[in-house]
């Protein structure tokens, strides 16, 4: 691991992605990870102090004498703080081999050894240096609590949608979508976990081609506790991540009244 030349396509948000598929974390989890990645990285941009550099997994873009944390490590490390946080721990040598496998994945898992023993002791740094960063504050406003309430409400609030979509089907691709949303910092540092289950459930129902009414001042208040245009910024996030045209001018909104 600490000789690894990393392939270009594992790009830290790639690798954030695929570490915590192989470690089977709970979308909660896994949101909670990128959170912390994302706050992570706010911080060094909003810093002009040099950080230090505990000794990690270099890729061929590493500078030498480089004075940022260890990209591939840092994700490890919020990994590793977002399973305590939610309650969905994963042992250390998993979350190391899992990431050295990654990055090597011609190489057997490591062994309890001297290399081992060493990334296990950057982890541990890293994970207090990311205490630091995050200032003890763990906590995440999820968006996930909110999909339930927003979703039923729609079913059941308005025969437009319960006619079109079933709640399991418009419950998944809304949890789909907020998964995604954790991938984009200006989403998840910027808006609240309900406005962003709100957004989401907007987007499933255009993509679903269901009367949607997100234009409307009154839905973005209601279900979102958000302004319009907090609403449709989230949803126009989620456009360019899937580089697609999902317009809010394509469904014509029901009225409420």
């Amino acid at each position: 691991m600490a000789s690894a030349s990393v392939p270009n396509k594992a790009v830290p948000d790639d690798f954030l992605l695929r570490a915590a598929t192989r470690l089977t974390l709970p979308s909660q989890a896994f949101f909670q990870a990128y959170v912390y990645y994302h706050r992570y990285q706010r911080t060094l941009a909003t810093t002009s102090q040099p950080q230090p550099n505990p000794g990690g997994l270099p890729n061929q873009e590493t500078r030498p004498q480089s004075i940022l944390l260890d990209n591939h490590m840092v994700i490890l490390g919020c990994i590793l703080l977002s399973g305590k946080a939610c309650e969905e721990v994963r042992q250390i040598k998993d979350i190391i081999n899992v990431g050295h496998h990654i990055i090597n994945p011609d190489t057997p898992f490591l062994n309890v050894g001297t290399v081992f023993h060493q990334l296990q002791s950057t982890l541990e740094t890293i994970e207090l240096c990311l205490l630091r960063i995050l200032r003890f504050d763990m906590t995440t406003d999820l968006p996930y609590p909110w999909i339930r309430y927003i979703c039923e409400g729609q079913v059941e609030a308005y025969p437009e949608v319960q006619q079109r979509v079933t709640m399991n089907h418009l419950m998944q691709l809304t949890w789909a979508f907020a998964n995604d949303c954790a991938r984009e910092s200006s989403i998840v540092l910027n808006h609240t976990g309900r406005a962003i289950a709100a957004a989401c459930t907007a987007t499933a129902m255009l993509t679903l081609r269901v009367p949607t009414p997100v234009l409307l001042d009154k839905w973005s208040k209601e279900w979102g506790r958000c302004s319009p245009d907090a609403l449709q910024g989230i949803v126009q996030k989620l456009e360019q991540l899937y580089s697609q045209q999902l317009s809010l001018d394509t469904v014509e909104p029901f009225n409420f009244d």
